[in-house]
């Protein structure tokens, strides 16, 4: 049986009476992690919840061969593995030990069978994991709004206008070095390792992502721009 002092530091579990605390630790196994071991990787199962009482766990995301893009730490109080447990969907990410680690597991069919016998505690759990989800979805948000700006400002997008050009979404002309020409709206700018890419939008919905080097140039539609200008 789980130690009730440390899943009362466990944020998930904060809503919950002394007496539902210990019906929860019924259903946890305790585990451990020595510093730099991997817990889980990604594209592994997801059915096993994560409680960390002691140390801390980086969450990692594969972005390309060799090269992994560092997410959040998890700290003691905090779950992780949440995502793939709550939709039965392989691990989207992999979680590596920074230090020693202590944590409680939960498998995914004794939580559906508490959950279903005691709905009224699984209500408090499931409202306290949205809420945790929420923080988690709004941190990530000011991620990319932050990867976005960066982008711009590296690409020398926002000195060109461009930042301005995507807000107002005016209809735009673009030429490409081949001779082709399209008409849509920006929606994106972004750095690769092939260079900067543009995403547009044309009026029929179609995406176009087009490596910046093969833009021969970018032109405002006369009738949107005077539009504009007399907004």
């Amino acid at each position: 049986m789980a130690d009730l002092e440390k899943l009362s530091t466990v944020h998930l579990l904060r809503l919950l009476s002394p007496d539902e605390l210990a019906l929860f630790a019924n259903i946890c196994q305790p585990g451990s992690a020595l510093s730099q071991q991997i817990i889980f990787s990604e594209g592994e199962p997801g059915d096993t919840l994560y409680l960390l009482t002691a140390g801390r766990v980086q969450i990692m995301k594969r972005i390309a061969e060799g090269q992994d893009e560092m997410l959040p730490i998890v700290f003691p109080g905090d779950v992780f593995g949440e995502m793939a447990f709550m939709d039965s969907t392989p691990r989207s990410s992999s979680a590596i030990a920074l230090d020693d680690s202590e944590m409680y597991l939960v498998e995914r069919q004794r939580f559906d069978q508490l959950m279903i016998d005691k709905p009224d505690m699984g209500y408090k759990i499931l409202l306290q994991m949205s809420c945790i989800l929420t923080g988690r979805l709004r941190a990530t948000s000011d991620r990319v709004k932050d990867c976005i700006q960066w982008n711009l400002q590296i690409s020398g997008a926002s000195a060109l206008g461009i930042q301005h050009l995507m807000s107002t979404k005016l209809q735009m002309e673009i030429e490409l070095v081949s001779g082709r020409r399209l008409s849509g709206h920006i929606l994106l700018v972004v750095d690769t390792k092939l260079g900067h890419q543009i995403t547009v939008k044309d009026s029929l919905g179609r995406l176009y992502v087009i490596p910046y080097g093969a833009i021969n140039y970018i032109a405002v539609l006369e009738d949107d721009f005077t539009n504009t200008l007399q907004e």
